[in-house]
């Protein structure tokens, strides 16, 4: 498990405020622009649950427009549950409201792209680290001889 070092000055707890707003905020930014209506958009998430096996909502067997537009209203009580958000997620093919939330925990969430760069970079500074630890071994032997 990776450990995180907190800083003594910043308060977490501020970092989380209005978090639940700006998830709900991005997820109505990401409907907005999308080429699908809002029952569309419901209508495909209904469809995505009820083929993955998965409730949308806790009391309900499907999730109805009404409390749809209440996961998009960044001022109304509801939030989707974890599994309800990832569908949003693929139906609109959007991270944006998981970057968002990641965002307020200090993180970041990389694409394809930005993965591939970050490995290589990494893999260029292990390779610059053992070249400069066999450099030195090699000064080393030449002490010996």
């Amino acid at each position: 498990m990776r450990t995180m070092q907190l800083s003594l000055f910043a308060n977490p707890i501020a970092a989380l405020e209005g978090c639940e707003s700006s998830v709900k905020g991005a997820m109505a930014e990401v409907a907005a622009a999308s080429k699908l209506s809002r029952e569309q958009g419901c209508d495909r998430m209904n469809g995505l649950a009820e083929a993955s096996g998965l409730r949308l909502c806790a009391n309900a067997d499907r999730l109805s427009l009404a409390i749809f537009e209440k996961w998009l209203n960044p001022d109304a009580p509801q939030m989707p549950r974890v599994k309800a958000s990832q569908v949003f997620c693929c139906v609109y093919q959007s991270s944006k409201p998981w970057e968002v939330l990641l965002e307020a925990m200090g993180k970041q969430v990389l694409g394809p792209d930005e993965m591939h760069f970050y490995k290589v970079g990494k893999d260029l500074l292990e390779f610059e680290k053992a070249k400069k630890s066999l450099k030195a071994s090699k000064e080393r032997a030449k002490g010996l001889l």
